[in-house]
């Protein structure tokens, strides 16, 4: 199993780069302002690649100004490199990279990532929602959308992906060995787990700064607990503190950027994974050694 670590930044790839890990990941999966200019991510491979390490660009949800901007960026990727894999995390981006890069011989290889796949078993209180279900409602929901014959077989022959990105919730791990036995990659993000993404920034609406000022101000996580919940019963204000059983459906959140992130601390790696992702966000240098010292000793 591999270990991929996942940036935006040049500097913080500096100060990681000679831990045990095997791929870097660079860019983002929800916004075209993290995506870095070509040079730049044309340096952070040459580094990859003097320390045996393989590149990973993740493209993200992007609109449709920023498209041609997204589509460049992988076609100057291809055009300039040997090698690497590339994460689209947007139909549209798909679509228009069938058309006018996949079809050309190339050693890239592309991935399906979270903006495209999705899980019901993300909400945080999943539980409650499937807690009446029989088992067989629960076995449907407990999977990704991506868990579908003719789907899977479509994004394979029509648009040549080779893996999929999933959230690692472990009760949805029977499906990684469904898609594993299909041939895909198994790429799984682990202890954080994307909830839901917004088109306006959340983060620049916090800081008051507009897109792109903001791009710095998202590489610090924002934690959000539930402290109070709105009561129509209540007189003015009609905020309340919720009672215990309230909390215990909604864990703490971490915002981090446009995208809503909960914890799903794992104890295993299901064998069904080919890598996990660790997002260098929400970790300090010592808890990243750490964490790749602690998937060394179950892999």
């Amino acid at each position: 199993m591999e270990i991929e670590l996942r940036n935006s930044i040049l500097k913080k790839v500096e100060n990681i780069i000679h831990y045990d890990f095997n791929v870097i990941g660079l860019g983002s999966e929800s916004c075209p302002h993290k995506l870095p200019a070509i040079e730049e991510i044309l340096k952070i491979y040459d580094i990859a690649s003097d320390h045996d390490k393989k590149f990973r660009l993740i493209t993200p949800i992007t609109p449709q100004s920023s498209l041609d901007f997204v589509l460049n960026t992988i076609q100057q990727f291809i055009d300039e490199t040997s090698n690497g894999d590339i994460t689209i995390n947007d139909l549209g981006v798909l679509h228009a990279c069938q058309e006018t890069i996949l079809n050309e011989k190339t050693n890239h290889c592309f991935n399906i990532g979270l903006g495209i796949v999705v899980s019901l078993a993300q909400c945080a209180w999943i539980d409650h929602i499937l807690r009446d279900e029989s088992n067989f409602i629960r076995d449907a929901y407990l999977k990704t959308n991506m868990n579908h014959d003719r789907k899977i077989r479509f994004l394979q022959e029509y648009y040549g992906i080779k893996g999929v990105e999933v959230p690692y919730i472990p009760k949805i791990e029977k499906s990684f060995s469904e898609l594993k036995n299909k041939g895909l990659e198994i790429i799984a993000q682990i202890n954080y787990i994307p909830v839901a993404y917004a088109r306006a920034c959340h983060t620049a609406r916090f800081y008051k700064i507009r897109p792109p000022n903001c791009v710095n101000k998202c590489e610090d996580t924002i934690k959000i607990k539930l402290e109070e919940i709105f009561d129509l019963t209540q007189l003015i204000p009609r905020y309340i503190k919720p009672d215990p059983d309230v909390k215990k459906l909604i864990p703490d959140f971490w915002l981090v950027g446009n995208v809503l992130y909960r914890k799903e601390l794992i104890s295993n790696i299901s064998d069904s994974v080919d890598c996990v992702v660790l997002d260098s966000r929400f970790y300090s240098n010592k808890e990243l050694k750490s964490t790749i010292e602690w998937l060394s000793t179950i892999t």
